[in-house]
């Protein structure tokens, strides 16, 4: 017994379709982001309708609906121009009061890449004072080093001391240490463009 093919070009056709719309589809990389959106690239520039975020100041007639979710919360006078976030150079922390954590409000900047030691941030520490073994030849500190007492004197040498307070000795009795240098505070980082959706779709609130 021979079986008939009744399916026909019609059937084949259909079943191509169902086929192809079974099969996964790529993933659209042009579905419209949210206005003011920020996205992060790991080449050297910003998508079209994209901006870098680099501080700059815009036009408030020209981007309306970015306006009116930035607001001047980045910069510009609120009446022809406002600001966008500059991430440049910038490590991006979210705004609140974290536990134990001071409060970060949206937009604020802050922080240094580098640090300088004062006497206020310094560790609790000591210095050698520097003093020599000769016979002390001066009635007083003033100025002076640290020395031993004469030989052969009466006991009652000020070679230490003075009738008047805080004299002040010869500053090579402590030797200065540290540079004044100021060090990284910087976390180990890695650089990639961050970008401004200027177009879009306006968020709604939830």
């Amino acid at each position: 017994m021979k079986l008939v093919n009744t399916m026909g070009k019609a059937g084949l056709c259909a079943l191509t379709l169902i086929g192809a719309a079974a099969l996964p589809q790529v993933a659209k990389a042009a579905d419209e982001p949210f206005v003011g959106e920020v996205m992060l690239v790991a080449f050297d520039f910003c998508p079209r309708d994209f901006l870098p975020a680099d501080g700059r100041l815009l036009s408030i007639s020209q981007n309306q609906a970015l306006f009116a979710l930035y607001g001047t919360t980045y910069g510009g006078n609120g009446q022809t121009t406002f600001g966008i976030p500059d991430m440049r150079g910038r490590i991006l922390i979210g705004p609140g009061t974290g536990p134990g954590l001071p409060t970060v409000a949206l937009g604020q900047a802050s922080g240094s890449a580098t640090q300088t030691m004062t006497v206020n941030t310094m560790p609790a520490h000591s210095h050698i004072v520097r003093a020599n073994n000769l016979d002390g030849d001066k009635p007083g500190p003033g100025g002076k080093l640290l020395a031993a007492a004469p030989a052969g004197g009466t006991g009652n040498e000020t070679i230490y001391s003075t009738a008047a307070p805080n004299v002040t000795m010869n500053p090579s009795m402590i030797a200065p240490a540290g540079s004044g240098v100021a060090f990284s505070t910087q976390d180990p980082t890695l650089g990639l463009t961050h970008c401004i959706a200027q177009f879009g779709i306006f968020p709604s609130r939830p």
